[in-house]
C-alpha cells in the first residue's frame, strides 16, 4: 500500500501511544496530507496467547506481535481496505484465496509454539510474508513448521 498512498501525498507515522488497557498496546498513526494531519489509534492485546489459548510467546514477543498486528489493522482501517475470502473487488477470484486473518494468527502461533524461524519458513515456501501464503499451501506450511524444515 505504501507506494500508492505516498504517490497521493500521504505520509504515515506510527508510534506507541498511552492509554491502552493492561496487557494491551496502543499504536498511534499520524496521517498527513497537504499539511493536514489526522490521528488514529488501535489497541491490541499483548497477552502472548496462541489461537487455542495457550501461552506461546514471551512478553517481548507478545508486545512485538501486538504492535505489528495493530499497525496492519490500523493501516487497513485508515484506507478502508477490504480483506477476506468474499472480497475480490469485482475481479475474478484467484486460483486459491489468501489466508484469512484467523489462519494467519494460527500459523504465527504455530511458528512460536514450535520455535520455527518465520523468515526461513517464508524462504522455503517462496513467499515474502506468511500473509502472502495462499490457502492451498496452508497444510504444507503447518507440516513444515511441525517438522524441522522451518528451523535454522
Amino acid at each position: 500500500m505504501r507506494p500508492i498512498y505516498t504517490k497521493h501525498g500521504f505520509a504515515l507515522s506510527f508510534n506507541d501511544g498511552e492509554g491502552a488497557p493492561a496487557d494491551w498496546v496502543r499504536i498511534v498513526c499520524h496521517v498527513t496530507n497537504s499539511g493536514h494531519t489526522r490521528i488514529y489509534h488501535k489497541d491490541m492485546p499483548a497477552d502472548g496467547k496462541g489461537a487455542k489459548g495457550g501461552d506461546v510467546m514471551t512478553k517481548t514477543h507478545a508486545v512485538g506481535a501486538a504492535q505489528s498486528y495493530a499497525m496492519r489493522y490500523l493501516l487497513r482501517m485508515i484506507f478502508n481496505v477490504s480483506v477476506g475470502e468474499g472480497d475480490n473487488d469485482g475481479n475474478v477470484a484467484a486460483a486459491s484465496p489468501p489466508l484469512t486473518e484467523d489462519q494467519i494468527l494460527d500459523l504465527q502461533a504455530l511458528v512460536e509454539e514450535y520455535g520455527a524461524n518465520a523468515k526461513l519458513l517464508c524462504q522455503r515456501l517462496k513467499v515474502q510474508y506468511l500473509d502472502d501464503l495462499p490457502q492451498s499451501r496452508l497444510k504444507e506450511a503447518e507440516a513444515m513448521i511441525r517438522s524441522k524444515g522451518a528451523r535454522s
